[in-house]
């Protein structure tokens, strides 16, 4: 019963979205709400998950939006090929691509674990792209960011067969309520053979692999972002699991340091905090993203009309 029941899961998630080529590679994507509507959303998801990580946050989070949660080339039901470069720059990269082929307006960013620094990196070297930026729990600082003791397993050759092997169903389960969600109906086995299916589909877990092993913990790659967010100038909000014990507040304050302007809210939340607190991110996130749109239509009349500039109240907004 529980096989028929992820099975149908599966089903309903990939129903629940598309498939697009991006520059040859067979992407999926969740998605929700009109693309005429206001400005789109895109969320960025980490390692082990997919976009089945965003499938109650989306749901709550259209308002006036259209949302969009791409599967990262390698992970999820995207495409994934052996070849493939998976660092960070490349999965940049594949963010401008795949805005670029669905001719998405500039979009509100949602951020969270290794798709933060993809994501950042993806806004310092395409602004023009980017309305907003909205921070989950992510590692920033990635050359003091220690990661826990199955990530490394999964991320060192020889040992990460045999770490995979032992990521079960059942042992994820525990694993997520002791780390990732703070109520334990939270998530249900069922989800959890549906999250391991995205990573075996399609011989996944070779890509999966592979992402694990470009993780960048180079000082250049702190100098990027470091420098990069100092001048980004994008108006930023941050909601935070303060009970993460994957990823520790001092990630979150090295971004803030750098944009001493955004919202930090810190919920009673794990590192999986959408699973369990989506209804409170959203009533953050929709008058946020609405709020940005505003101001930037305001402005846009006003330089238009007037030569004049509102500005952001209550939110982070350098300038341009």
């Amino acid at each position: 019963m529980q096989v028929r029941n992820s099975d149908a899961q599966f089903r309903a998630h990939e129903a629940a979205g598309a498939y697009v080529a991006v520059n040859g590679e067979r992407i999926f994507y969740r998605t929700e709400g009109d693309r005429s509507d206001g400005s789109p959303v895109v969320m960025l998801h980490g390692v082990p998950t997919s976009s089945y990580l965003y499938r109650k946050l989306i749901s709550l989070s259209v308002g006036r939006h259209f949302v969009l949660a791409p599967d990262f080339p390698g992970l999820g039901l995207s495409a994934k090929p052996p070849g493939r470069d998976y660092s960070w720059t490349a999965l940049a990269q594949f963010v401008a691509d795949f805005a670029t082929t669905l001719k998405l307006k500039p979009m509100h960013l949602v951020l969270h674990d290794l798709g933060g620094p993809i994501g950042l990196e993806f806004a310092i070297r395409n602004p023009g792209m980017v309305a907003s930026i909205t921070l989950l729990n992510a590692p920033m600082q990635a050359s003091a960011y220690k990661m826990p003791a199955i990530m490394r397993l999964l991320a060192t050759p020889g040992l990460n067969r045999l770490a995979f092997a032992l990521l079960q169903p059942r042992l994820m389960l525990l694993a997520w309520r002791n780390m990732g969600v703070t109520g334990q109906y939270s998530v249900s086995l069922t989800d959890m053979q549906v999250y391991r299916r995205m990573l075996t589909h399609n011989d996944g877990q070779q890509s999966f692999f592979k992402i694990m092993q470009t993780i960048d913990t180079t000082a250049e790659k702190d100098r990027f972002l470091d420098e990069g967010l100092r001048r980004l100038g994008k108006p930023a909000l941050v909601i935070w699991g303060k009970n993460d014990p994957a990823i520790p507040a001092s990630q979150r304050e090295w971004f803030t340091q750098r944009v001493p302007g955004a919202a930090v809210h810190l919920l009673n939340a794990k590192h999986f905090l959408m699973e369990d607190h989506a209804e409170e991110m959203s009533s953050l996130l929709l008058p946020f993203w609405d709020q940005v749109d505003g101001v930037q239509t305001e402005s846009k009349l006003a330089r238009d009309r007037l030569g004049e500039r509102p500005e952001m109240k209550g939110w982070h907004k350098q300038g341009n």
